[in-house]
């Protein structure tokens, strides 16, 4: 089944990151300081234009009243992090889709805490150059060090 119609069939990767998971303890209010639970490294050449890009992540973390930082980054550049952070949960599972316009040209819904439903705000567009090896992290920090957040899973999914 064609990605759009009219398109050619569509072809699947996913890259995936799993096992054990990932923890981290220690506090920082910093995302410079940001832990890496894990990496994903998308070869050159594995996106074409029009494609889309799916990244997904699995958190787990301590449940307390004290926030907890979650983010997604693309070589050097955060396509979305919380900002006012989770408590009093227990996990959250993070999506962002970019469609490729070209190789160096992608949109997605504007960033939310939660990511779903209706925002504000036009959506934003991100240069990435997918013709050359990008690297995709899952990041995480919390204003306490003795909170515990984890990685359970992470994928990368390109459909095009």
């Amino acid at each position: 089944m064609p990605l759009f119609p009219g398109s050619a069939p569509s072809v699947q990767k996913i890259f995936f990151v799993s096992g054990a998971p990932i923890n981290v303890t220690g506090a920082t209010s910093s995302k410079s300081a940001a832990a890496i639970l894990g990496t994903i490294v998308i070869p050159a050449g594995s996106c074409l234009p029009n494609s889309l890009i799916r990244v997904e992540g699995l958190f787990s973390y301590t449940n307390s009243s004290s926030s907890k930082n979650l983010g997604l980054r693309v070589g050097t550049v955060n396509i979305w992090q919380n900002g006012s952070g989770f408590a009093g949960n227990d996990c959250a599972l993070i999506q962002r889709n970019l469609i490729l316009r070209g190789l160096n040209s992608q949109v997605c819904i504007p960033t939310s805490n939660y990511l779903m439903g209706a925002e504000s705000g036009v959506p934003p567009t991100f240069s990435f150059d997918f013709s050359q090896t990008q690297t995709i992290q899952f990041q995480a920090w919390s204003s306490v060090a003795t909170d515990r957040l984890s990685l359970e899973y992470g994928f990368v999914e390109i459909l095009y």
